[in-house]
């Protein structure tokens, strides 16, 4: 009889995650539909959960009139860690929304594997560099991805692989 009532309690947990999730979705048609600023949402790296996770935690990106001012929000910015005498390292200040870090650090983990758009960077600097931490280099991911929402929210563009692969000279000589 107890077993029952934990599996009742799981399976409606399970329902009421799959509704919440499908309000967050609509949330994002209405943004799309009203035409404020947000990529869009094409499955691959921005999906439509992970967008209005990542504008719940921002507020609308025409706020922040450069990706660095984003970045300070967010709390990812770089800033030397000194003390009087003490010259420190560069390292992430941390000081703005841990939700948000924790929103990109999910998202740069799934993008981080070695088939997926964030793979070969993250193993071949691993590789290079054996005694950098997982963790930091999976910062510096997370970096790239908000830069990235970022700039295909400016523009209301959907994340492109061919002009994300290419380099920019052969992008420009396609042009």
């Amino acid at each position: 009889m107890r077993l029952e009532y934990v599996w009742e309690d799981f399976t409606s947990s399970e329902r009421r995650q799959d509704v919440l999730r499908k309000q967050i979705e609509d949330v994002y048609d209405q943004l799309w539909d009203s035409g404020d600023m947000v990529p869009q949402a094409d499955g691959i790296v921005f999906k439509k959960f992970n967008i209005c996770r990542i504008l719940g935690e921002t507020a609308p990106i025409r706020d922040f009139p450069h990706w660095r001012r984003l970045f300070k929000y967010a709390g990812v910015n770089l800033r030397v860690r000194e003390s009087g005498k003490y010259q420190g390292q560069l390292k992430f200040s941390k000081k703005g929304r841990s939700d948000l870090r924790n929103v990109m650090r999910k998202m740069a983990f799934r993008l981080v594997r070695k088939h997926e758009i964030y793979g070969p960077y993250y193993h071949r600097k691993k590789q290079l560099n054996p005694r950098t931490s997982g963790t930091k280099l999976l910062a510096n991911v997370e970096r790239k991805i908000l830069r990235l929402f970022y700039a295909l929210s400016r523009h209301r563009h959907a994340f492109d692989l061919q002009r994300f692969v290419q380099c920019e000279s052969q992008y420009r000589m396609a042009a």
